[in-house]
């Protein structure tokens, strides 16, 4: 594929599953991966349903012709969608259908503004989702809070780190925990921060920031963020723990 251009229209993505069957590959989507004996060369497909639900759809279908199947997460609070219209519930329910895994992917965001439990709204989110699609959803994970993301990604491009990295992202997590703001004690949300170095996704190291940088970064997320209390780093390579939080 050293020819292919690097973009992603459908022609080229049907090119890549093509490419990677006949290089010996399988795919798998998240709930069935937990599965499989064999994990040799298995490509665990997912997609982040941000914008658009058609597209989906379409990317679902080529998989489908190469008996491939993905897990695909789909936003509540999305800006391009709305989820609950007749039109694209039937939508999802053929992506299901066709052997698909259908996962929440939940706006942490959206919670801590209007002041929701986060564990409890996802629980409501779930049941929601499971209501309409008529099926258990077990992949859950968090859309990526915009701005502490871009607190994070940024700050990589600045102190000139950000070509030495493989993959990085923040993460908000389902817990809470104890602070201090002036002379008050807090109970609010714990952020964590993640950047590693692989060749193909498969093996990961985690990449060591300077301090320096990370709590200039845990601070300029405290500071601005509202609703976080605490920036933890992740040090944990794969194996055993995987490059992205599920």
């Amino acid at each position: 594929m050293q020819n292919q251009e690097d973009d992603f229209t459908l022609k080229n993505y049907e090119r890549c599953i093509f490419e990677s069957i006949k290089k010996g590959y399988t795919f798998s989507t998240i709930r069935d991966f937990y599965n499989k004996e064999n994990l040799s060369k298995i490509i665990v497909k997912r997609h982040d349903v941000d914008t658009q639900i058609d597209v989906a759809l379409k990317m679902s279908e080529i998989e489908n012709k190469y008996n491939v199947k993905s897990t695909y997460f789909f936003r509540l609070h999305s800006k391009g969608y709305n989820f609950f219209t007749l039109e694209n519930i039937r939508k999802v329910k053929k992506i299901s259908k066709m052997g698909h895994e259908i996962g929440l992917h939940y706006e942490s965001d959206f919670f801590i503004l209007n002041k929701k439990d986060i564990l409890e709204s996802i629980d409501a989110e779930v049941a929601l989702m499971e209501h309409y699609l008529e099926e258990d959803i077990v992949s859950i994970c968090p859309h990526e809070p915009t701005r502490t993301k871009s607190f994070f990604i940024e700050g990589l491009k600045k102190w000139d780190l950000y070509n030495q990295i493989w993959q990085a992202g923040a993460m908000f997590l389902s817990i809470n925990s104890v602070g201090v703001m002036g002379d008050e004690r807090t109970y609010e949300n714990c952020v964590a921060l993640r950047a590693v170095q692989s060749t193909d996704g498969m093996t990961a190291d985690w990449v060591d920031l300077p301090y320096a940088f990370l709590q200039k970064i845990s601070n300029e997320i405290i500071n601005n963020v509202k609703g976080v209390n605490r920036v933890v780093y992740d040090i944990s390579s794969k194996p055993p723990a995987t490059i992205e939080w599920e």
